[in-house]
C-alpha cells in the first residue's frame, strides 16, 4: 500500500508499531536533521516496514536524535498487499544488483531472493547494503511493507512452498510467455544469473514445480529480466 496525498519527508522506523512517542533510528535521524534540517513542529511519514504508515510529528531534536509523536495512521494494512515474489540468480555486479533490489521494491513485491546458481559471478553478498537499499525505496515510494531479502542456495529455492512457481529459461524449450499464465494467488518468478541456468538447474525446477516460461524475444540483462517479471506478474493482480 502506498500513502499518498500528504508531500511530507517519509522515515523508516521498524520499532514504530503503537501510537505514543518514538526516536528515530540514528541513520534516519542524521537525514533528518542534517540533510533535509527538519526541526520541532515539522510533520512527517513514519512506515514501519510492517503495514503501518504513521503521520507524526517532531516535538524534540538535538545533534544526534529525533523524537516525534504519532498523529493518526496514514496506512494500516494487516496484511502486504504484494502477492508476487523474485528469485534471481546473484549479479556480478553490486550497483546493478542494487538497482534491481529498488526497482523490485518500488513496483511492489513480497519477496525477494538472491540465488546461488553455477554461473552466478560473485558467492558474497553484503546484506546490509541490500536492506539499506530497501529502506530507501520504500521511503521514496512511500510503502508501508518492506519485502524480505534472503540470501539462498539453489537448492533452499527448490522447496519455497509458493504454489505458483515460473523460471524463465532461453533455451528452445516449449513455454509460453509469462504474461499468458492466468493466477490471482501468490507466484514466484525465477530468471536467470548472467550465463543463464545449467540444464541441470532447469531440470531441478522443472522437477520441483516450476513451470517454463519465456519474457519474450528480447535479450534482457539479469536484472531487467526480474523487474520485467514483476510488472508482469503484478499487472494481474490489479
Amino acid at each position: 500500500m502506498i500513502a499518498s496525498g500528504l508531500d511530507l519527508p517519509c522515515f523508516f522506523d521498524a520499532d514504530c508499531h503503537e501510537s505514543g512517542q518514538h526516536t528515530l533510528p540514528d541513520t534516519e535521524a542524521h537525514h533528518a536533521l542534517h540533510v533535509l534540517r527538519l526541526s520541532v513542529g515539522n510533520k512527517l511519514l513514519v512506515s514501519n516496514g510492517c503495514g503501518i504508515i504513521w503521520l507524526s510529528e517532531i516535538i524534540d531534536a538535538n545533534k544526534r536524535q529525533v523524537v516525534y509523536s504519532t498523529i493518526n495512521k496514514i496506512v494500516d494494512e494487516p496484511k502486504s498487499p504484494f502477492k508476487n515474489s523474485i528469485a534471481c540468480g546473484i549479479i556480478g555486479t553490486a550497483a546493478r544488483q542494487e538497482w534491481m533490489i529498488e526497482k523490485l521494491v518500488e513496483i511492489g513485491v513480497a519477496n525477494i531472493f538472491l540465488v546461488q546458481t553455477t554461473y552466478a559471478k560473485r558467492k558474497h553478498v553484503n546484506e546490509d547494503r541490500l536492506k539499506k537499499t530497501a529502506i530507501a525505496a520504500l521511503k521514496q515510494s512511500r510503502k508501508a511493507f518492506l519485502p524480505a531479502i534472503e540470501i539462498l542456495e539453489f537448492n533452499e529455492l527448490m522447496h519455497k512452498p509458493i504454489a505458483d512457481k515460473y523460471v524463465a529459461i532461453c533455451n528452445d524449450m516449449p513455454k509460453t510467455a509469462l504474461q499468458n499464465f492466468a493466477h490471482q494467488g501468490e507466484s514466484l518468478v525465477f530468471t536467470g544469473p548472467e550465463g543463464d541456468f545449467t540444464n541441470e538447474e532447469i531440470e531441478a525446477c522443472l522437477h520441483n514445480g516450476f513451470v517454463p516460461c519465456s519474457l519474450g524475444s528480447e535479450r534482457l540483462r539479469s536484472e531487467t529480466a526480474a523487474v520485467y517479471s514483476l510488472i508482469c506478474q503484478n499487472l494481474k493482480n490489479q
